[in-house]
């Protein structure tokens, strides 16, 4: 694990705490009224969730800033 990589992460809204880590099976919710279902964690950093819908094909990456919510 490189020094920005995290093992878990909680993020704090009005649904209340809820806890991810690297592996785990989420929906996420953006600030934008959007939203991804079926996303894998594969990696947490000190900035942004890395997650991919497609078995690790393609990763994609949000910013905590931008997470409304996580399912």
């Amino acid at each position: 694990m490189r020094s920005r990589e995290i093992a878990s992460f909680t993020i704090e809204n009005a649904q209340g705490r809820v806890s991810v880590a690297v592996g785990d099976t989420v929906t996420i919710h953006t600030l934008n009224g959007g939203g991804m279902g079926g996303c894998t964690i594969v990696k947490l950093t000190n900035r942004s969730v890395h997650y991919t819908q497609d078995e690790g094909k393609h990763v994609k990456t949000i910013a905590y800033d931008n997470i409304f919510s996580i399912d």
